[in-house]
Order: structure tokens, then C-alpha cells, then sequence
């Protein structure tokens, strides 16, 4: 008697499983029949991601408006199907719109022509976590510098504009970055710090036009 039966698990999964969106960057994303459930409790929500089609560490995963990241390896198919870890991205970093100079080709006299590209403003969501604070100085003034882990998708893009020395805002503060890993497939895992120490100012509050309270009348003017 074979241990697993592949029609039987096939239309088990098909009955319970849902269409969910992958990688949708720029409008090209696209649906894997999936079923998603609960993982451990703690302070990063995490999720287990089951599928009998092959998917891949550092895959977006779009599911019930929120954004996660696939971050372990999916090798092999574990009991006939696939299954992992997603862990929610509780940020997204907008990256400014940037003008790019780009060879095209030469002319006549083997000189490079280039032409400028305008990449337009994104989205690209990111699992940020804390992780130390490191105070350097050794004189009258000290420096707190304030790290943090921040994990990305690994692709063209990312790569182009993560690099050592970019500067971009994060929770209204401005984050270095000093340190890019490649070492997960699929996953950029950047190091950035920042000095400020101050909180950033919050918006001020205005309540929907519904929510005024009514000022009451005056009973002795009536």
C-alpha cells in the first residue's frame, strides 16, 4: 500500500485550496491554488503555505490585503506537496521616481549613445525588524545608531536600488543602508541604521464631519 496516494491528496488539496496571488509587481503577477494556515504565535505574524505547485523562497504572496514573503526554502515536495513559511511584510517602502542614463548603442565613430529612462515612483514591501543599537564615540560626544534588519525581494530592481550608502525613509526616519546579503535565495537581507532619535511628528486629527458632536443649547437663553 503506497504511503500517499497522489489522486487522493490532489483532490483532497483541490477541495480545500484557493486561488492566491503571487509576485503582482507592474501588473505581472499571477494565481497558485493554495491553502493557507495559521503558524505560531509571536511578535511578526507568520503563516505555513501549502501548494502542488512548485513555489520559491522570496515569492510575494497577496492574500487577504496584506503582502507577505515566503522565507524558507521550498526544495522538495514534502508528503506530495510544497509547503512553507510566509512571514507578513509590516512595511512598504516607496522608492522615489529616478532618471536613469542607459547605453543604447554607438555611432558611426564607435561612441555610446545613451538615453535617459524615468523609472516611476514604487511600492516595495518589506519585512523590517529590530535589531540593536550601537553607540560610537569615545569623546565627549556619543552617537546612538539604531539598526535594523529590513528583508526584500531579490530582484532587478531591488538590486539596482539597495545599495551600500542609499539613503530612503522608514517609519519618518531616514535609514542608511550599510550592508546588503545575498545569502537566502530569492531574499535581500539589508542592514540599515539611523541616528535620529526623535519621534517623528504625528498628523493632527480631524474627525469625519459625522462624528462633530453637537454643541448643546443653552437652557437659560430659551
Amino acid at each position: 500500500m503506497k504511503l500517499f496516494d497522489k489522486t487522493l491528496i490532489a483532490d483532497t488539496f483541490n477541495s480545500i485550496s484557493k486561488p492566491v496571488l503571487f509576485n503582482n509587481t507592474g501588473g505581472q503577477g499571477y494565481y497558485l491554488d493554495v491553502v493557507i494556515s495559521n503558524a505560531h504565535l509571536g511578535m511578526h505574524e507568520r503563516r505555513h503555505i501549502h501548494s502542488l505547485s512548485k513555489f520559491n523562497q522570496g515569492d510575494m504572496v497577496h492574500y487577504a490585503d496584506a503582502t507577505y514573503l515566503v522565507m524558507e526554502d521550498v526544495v522538495s515536495g514534502r508528503g506530495g506537496k510544497f509547503k512553507s513559511t510566509m512571514e507578513y511584510c509590516n512595511y512598504t517602502i516607496i522608492m522615489p521616481p529616478i532618471e536613469e542614463k542607459v547605453k543604447v548603442g554607438t555611432d558611426d565613430f564607435g561612441r555610446p549613445i545613451y538615453e535617459t529612462i524615468y523609472f516611476p515612483n514604487r511600492d516595495v514591501p518589506a519585512i523590517v525588524k529590530y535589531k540593536d543599537i550601537a553607540v560610537v564615540g569615545q569623546y565627549s560626544i556619543s552617537f546612538a545608531y539604531k539598526t535594523m534588519n529590513v528583508w526584500i525581494q531579490d530582484n532587478a530592481k531591488n538590486r539596482r536600488d539597495f545599495k551600500v550608502n542609499y539613503v530612503f525613509e522608514m517609519f519618518g526616519r531616514n535609514y542608511k543602508v550599510t550592508n546588503v546579503d545575498i545569502v537566502r535565495n530569492g531574499l535581500l537581507e539589508i542592514y540599515v541604521t539611523t541616528s535620529e532619535t526623535s519621534l517623528p511628528e504625528l498628523p493632527e486629527f480631524e474627525p469625519p464631519g459625522d462624528l462633530v458632536p453637537e454643541v448643546p443649547e443653552d437652557k437659560d437663553k430659551k
